[in-house]
């Protein structure tokens, strides 16, 4: 009977595998490290927010360095401060009439109270915080002000098929950012049109850099 020796064969295999799944992991971060700088150089600029938190999330991903700017007052301050304060007034003003009118015992009421202090609450955010965002600024009468600052988050992830590289924005107004200036689906676009990878733009709003498929 005659047997034969696979071990060899399947240790060169695997060593070819191996090849394989680093080089699609090398090509997929420099996919992603591509897209991200692009995206840097491109993002707007008012508080600085955006391209800060790009930069943390493309520099934890491990597709940096990308440096974060240091974040400063909207440019449009002088028009947010009269549109808070024209909120605040404004149910200021319903408060005292139902007062006057002694309707306070209504239910309603309730609401125009904390309207009011919701208002009156996010005209002093903004005042005092320096790098505050304003969310809805001029669509109705339901102004958000965002202060707190947040780290943009990135991740590798190793499945045995793919190499995914995650780079999420997470501030608040970052899928409005997107959505107005398509700052990572431009980027995206221009690292596809020079023959790079499957990248594409998550519903989560994040870049994912995904390798190819071992096949």
């Amino acid at each position: 009977m005659i047997t034969t020796d696979k071990s060899r064969w399947d240790a060169r295999y695997q060593r070819i595998l191996s090849r394989k799944v680093y080089a699609r992991r090398v090509a997929t971060i420099e996919n992603a490290r591509s897209v991200c700088r692009i995206a840097y150089s491109n993002a707007p600029v008012d508080t600085g927010r955006f391209k800060k938190n790009l930069a943390e999330a493309a520099n934890r991903a491990g597709v940096g360095p990308l440096v974060p700017i240091k974040t400063k007052r909207s440019k449009f301050a002088d028009r947010l401060v009269p549109r808070l304060a024209e909120e605040a007034a404004y149910w200021t003003l319903r408060d005292n009439q139902y007062q006057a009118a002694g309707r306070t015992d209504e239910p309603y009421y309730r609401k125009i109270l904390r309207n009011r202090n919701r208002a009156e609450l996010e005209l002093r955010r903004f005042e005092q915080t320096e790098d505050a965002i304003v969310i809805n600024a001029f669509g109705g009468r339901r102004a958000s002000v965002r202060y707190k600052v947040y780290i943009g988050r990135g991740r590798i992830r190793q499945t045995r098929t793919r190499t995914i590289v995650e780079v999420h924005n997470t501030e608040a107004h970052a899928s409005m950012v997107e959505k107005r200036h398509k700052v990572m689906a431009s980027a995206i676009a221009a690292v596809k049109s020079g023959g790079g990878g499957i990248v594409k733009l998550s519903k989560r709003r994040y870049l994912e850099a995904l390798g190819e498929s071992n096949g």
